[in-house]
């Protein structure tokens, strides 16, 4: 129970909330008129409206009508009972949207009246530590993602400049406050990159996964889908830790194996990669291999095509690597038998070739956590030629034919490429 107040500590208390969340006292009237259904652009409705809440507040001639209590409730976030007690009893009330709801919603015009209301309330998260992106990608609300997208909210961040190991990611302005570490962190970032690029890579990969299923592929190029931040910062001088390991989307890789052709034809598709030292290289999707694995796992009937894609890049990745330890060992060889000159023999063009074979390996290097391979040699001071790419291998043989055969064909690539390097 509460006791109800006179109609004139009603009319203040009304009056001091009306000027807690309207900057006037007209523009909560305007506001009552559109809730009411009337034009608000009717003066005579406007000054009608005015008069009627001016009493109101005053509470001399009248107090506010139960018709009307359910719209003052509803335009100034506060119960019936809070109105009527004059604050003295309060119950908790649902006319507000939150960043679950919102993101929920299918409805374009909820999204704008609430990434347009003037307190921004879109751009913090909740008590459960949560934005309105991340209840969208939650509720796999795919339109409102691109909505948020279209509308500057969501955005490609080129983080290439900082020199991190995460050169790329999909940025927002919707942040947590800055509270500190003590609320709860949505993403656990347990590596040395700094917060907000960590977050920004989990986010497009996360968004990826949805652009994928819904086959955008508008989205996957403007996001580089097949791309990996940690493939800028891999060069032929070697591999870096393992960002290619803890950038990894497990969902994003399910959805690309569950996909079919054109989908599957995208990801498996080769493309290159200019590097730090201004060398271009050529790569494959990072995570094909377990790709494949998957869809052989689920019988999907596209894995013949990308394991024939992946052989293909095995063939390249042999040939170059071939390449480039042959023209530098051959560098080697005639370097040494010249310095020789006329005392070269048989016996000193063997040891001096294999000379050059054991300082020719040296430039070689191998990452089989990231499956990448790097070679490189010197030319002269300053200038160094080379490869880097990445090989696709599988773990387990199937059984069916074909498959069992391209499975062994492409790993059986792979491991000479790995044996070239410790010939």
């Amino acid at each position: 129970m509460f006791e109800v107040k006179d109609s004139k500590q009603i009319g203040a208390y009304i009056k001091k909330l009306i000027y807690s969340k309207y900057p006037s006292q007209r523009q909560f009237c305007i506001e009552y008129i559109k809730k009411m259904g009337f034009d608000e652009a009717d003066s005579e409705q406007i000054r009608r409206t005015t008069n009627k809440v001016n009493q109101i507040i005053k509470g001399d001639r009248a107090t506010v009508q139960v018709n009307d209590l359910p719209f003052f409730c509803e335009l100034l976030q506060v119960s019936c009972e809070q109105i009527l007690s004059c604050g003295d009893c309060y119950r908790p009330i649902k006319n507000h949207i939150t960043n679950y709801e919102v993101a929920f919603s299918r409805n374009p015009k909820e999204w704008e009246a609430y990434m347009n209301r003037e307190d921004n309330l879109f751009l913090n998260y909740d008590e459960y530590g949560k934005s309105v992106v991340d209840y969208a990608l939650e509720f796999k609300n795919y339109d409102f993602i691109k909505f948020l997208m279209e509308n500057g909210h969501l955005e490609f961040a080129d983080n290439s400049a900082m020199g991190n190991g995460i050169s790329f990611g999909l940025k927002t302005d919707i942040k947590r406050r800055d509270i500190g570490k003590t609320d709860i962190w949505p993403i656990p970032n347990t590596y040395y990159e700094p917060d907000n690029l960590f977050y920004e890579e989990v986010l497009r990969t996360r968004v990826l996964a949805l652009a994928t299923e819904k086959k955008d592929f508008e989205m996957l190029e403007k996001l580089r889908a097949r791309m990996n931040p940690a493939m800028y910062n891999i060069n032929i001088c070697g591999t870096f830790g393992d960002d290619l390991i803890r950038q990894r989307n497990e969902d994003l890789i399910c959805k690309i194996a569950e996909s079919e052709d054109d989908i599957i034809e995208y990801y498996s598709d080769e493309y290159e990669v200019k590097d730090r030292l201004n060398h271009t290289n050529r790569f494959i999707y990072p995570y094909l291999s377990e790709v494949i694995e998957i869809m052989i796992e689920n019988g999907n009937k596209n894995v013949e095509r990308v394991l024939e894609k992946s052989i293909i890049h095995n063939e390249y990745v042999f040939n170059c690597l071939s390449e480039n330890l042959n023209t530098y060992m051959q560098m080697l060889i005639t370097k040494a038998d010249e310095e020789c000159g006329d005392w070269i023999t048989p016996e000193l063009k063997k040891i001096n070739r294999d000379i050059a074979i054991k300082n020719a390996l040296c430039g070689f290097k191998y990452n089989s956590d990231e499956k990448i391979v790097s070679y490189y040699y010197g030319i002269k001071r300053g200038v160094i030629e080379g490869m880097v790419s990445n090989i696709i291998s599988i773990k387990k043989t199937p059984k069916k034919e074909p498959i069992k055969e391209l499975v062994e064909k492409l790993n059986d690539l792979a491991n000479k490429i790995i044996e070239l390097g410790k010939e």
